[in-house]
């Protein structure tokens, strides 16, 4: 409690620095979240490739491993069909870094199984489809 005739310039100061050092918080989580989609998401879509062609009944293999994956998607596609499905991956990991409702929140698990649902079936289409 203040003593009369004096100011409490101290509580004030403290809540800017706290709601700073929160949106310094966000930010770094953003990017550290967006960096790692991108350097990580290749080996996510070859992976997801290699997965989706065994599930396929009565269809030859599209690839004949990881390395061959690669080659042919960038051979069809360009380097940026390594990339295929960026936007929802960007999405979800942005969703999780920043923690909303923290670690394993029920709105963070339910966000990242749909984005990992709409990113097999965009990789999905994109396999089957031939390009």
């Amino acid at each position: 409690m203040p003593k009369p005739g004096s100011t409490d310039k101290g509580s004030s100061s403290g809540s800017g620095q706290h709601q700073e050092q929160q949106w310094s918080h966000l930010v770094a989580g953003g990017v550290a979240g967006c960096s790692a989609v991108l350097l990580l998401h290749p080996f996510d879509v070859v992976k997801t490739r290699l997965q989706v062609q065994d599930g396929l009944p009565g269809a030859l293999p599209a690839y004949r491993g990881t390395v061959d994956a690669v080659r042919t998607i960038v051979a069809r596609e360009g380097v940026l069909g390594l990339y295929a499905g960026l936007a929802p991956s960007l999405l979800g990991s942005s969703e999780a870094r920043q923690g909303r409702g923290g670690e394993g929140s029920g709105f963070t698990v339910g966000g990242t199984a749909a984005y990992e649902r709409c990113l097999c079936k965009t990789q999905a289409s994109r396999t089957t489809s031939g390009g």
